[in-house]
């Protein structure tokens, strides 16, 4: 308890110190290092680690947060201040869970993101300083106390190293230089903070927390849908595919150079949200047939049902891949008349993206053993991580330097 006090108000304050009025950049990467730090610590000080493997995810964290000082894309900047916190989650969720229920995932991610509101009462409890928290109080205490004769400290530095003085220099003038509502605003924002990081940790490592006990109130309960109902709708759906897909190959695929007034910007649009659609479809209605227990009918004719039942699955992936292809070459099409772009490039990624995803999906639905949540999300992150150190600017100037020579 003493040492996640002490550790979230120096991460309270260094928010403060690396943040306030500044611009992003090696202050990510601090921040978010001092951050893993502090959670792994608490996961193992508190013997909280079930699953060594989501330790892996430290690894494009880092790499993300990295990404602040070595490049200067402000999409990214911006984007990356969602994913790199959602990772954690994620993170501290694989860690954390024996058994990685697929159901309970989401009301995990709202109870670390919320559970530890609930804990503010004990956090202030500890600091009012009885028998067993004393040396807690004191070590804060001299923390706060010390805190001026360290900014003048860094005042010093600041003027003495250039470097330096670029990191933390501004910290002190901001601070002295702002009126008294401002500094009065900034110090509770800080102790907001503090009471925030603590009750975030402590909900993860004690016992009948929000987030603890998440999996006793999310039990695993079977899914009864008659499976019938299912395979009607897995029939019907696949049916629509089915005409879907022929039509690309009898006019996308074949008629697409000849046809008059060809919208290329209206094609790609509809190909991408068609895949999506079809994507987040076939995950549902996978999801729902094989988490499905409920059936009336003798073990033979419950047998034939699931055959039936994997083999529209499969057939509904095999056209999710056409569509997908379909719509890589509506965007090529596209980016060949019209060059590269921001968007054009995050297609292509999501289609690729989706269509490596596919792939553990067979195996799934024909009976492999694979945690497909954690084969998602490894997928998912490692394209993310290409996307963000490729350098779009430069892909997209090279595109333009070809077209022009």
């Amino acid at each position: 308890m003493k040492k996640i006090l002490i550790s979230s108000l120096i991460l309270a304050i260094l928010q403060s110190m690396l943040f306030w009025h500044r611009q992003l950049g090696i202050s990510v990467f601090i921040f978010v290092s001092l951050v893993i730090v502090l959670i792994i610590a608490a996961l193992i000080g508190y013997k909280k680690v079930n699953n060594k493997s989501g330790l892996l995810l430290v690894v494009p964290i880092i790499m993300l947060s990295s990404t602040y000082f070595i490049f200067d894309n402000t999409f990214f900047k911006v984007l990356n201040l969602l994913v790199i916190p959602t990772l954690i989650l994620v993170m501290i969720i694989l860690v954390t869970d024996e058994k990685e229920r697929i159901r309970s995932f989401f009301p995990k991610v709202f109870a670390l993101l919320f559970g530890g509101i609930e804990l503010f009462e004990d956090v202030g409890k500890s600091l009012k300083g009885n028998e067993e928290n004393t040396n807690t109080k004191k070590i804060i205490k001299a923390i706060l106390f010390a805190a001026p004769l360290v900014l003048i400290v860094i005042v010093l530095l600041s003027s003495a190293d250039s470097v330096f003085g670029s990191i933390f220099g501004n910290i002190t003038l901001n601070f002295f230089n702002e009126n008294i509502v401002v500094n009065i605003l900034r110090i509770f924002i800080t102790a907001v903070l503090f009471f925030y990081f603590a009750g975030f940790v402590l909900n993860i490592v004690k016992e009948q927390t929000m987030y603890a006990t998440i999996d006793e109130r999310t039990e695993e309960k079977p899914l009864k849908i008659n499976r019938f109902n299912i395979n009607v709708t897995l029939t019907m759906l696949n049916f629509i595919y089915l005409i879907f897909c022929i039509i690309q190959f009898t006019f996308l695929f074949t008629n697409v150079a000849t046809t008059e007034n060809f919208n290329y910007a209206e094609y790609a649009r509809q190909g991408f949200f068609q895949l999506m659609f079809v994507s987040a479809l076939n995950i549902i209605m996978i999801f729902i047939s094989t988490i499905n227990e409920g059936n009336q009918g003798s073990d033979n004719s419950e047998e034939k049902n699931k055959k039936y039942t994997k083999f529209m699955n499969v057939i509904m992936c095999v056209f999710t891949i056409i569509i997908i292809f379909s719509a890589f070459y509506r965007m090529n099409l596209y980016e060949a008349a019209f060059g590269y772009t921001y968007l054009r490039l995050f297609v292509y990624f999501i289609l690729t993206t989706e269509l490596l995803l596919i792939i553990p999906t067979i195996l799934y639905i024909v009976g492999v053993k694979i945690k497909l949540l954690r084969v998602y999300i490894s997928i998912a992150v490692i394209m993310y991580l290409i996307l963000n150190f490729i350098n779009i600017d430069a892909v997209i100037a090279r595109k333009k330097y070809k077209q022009v020579f």
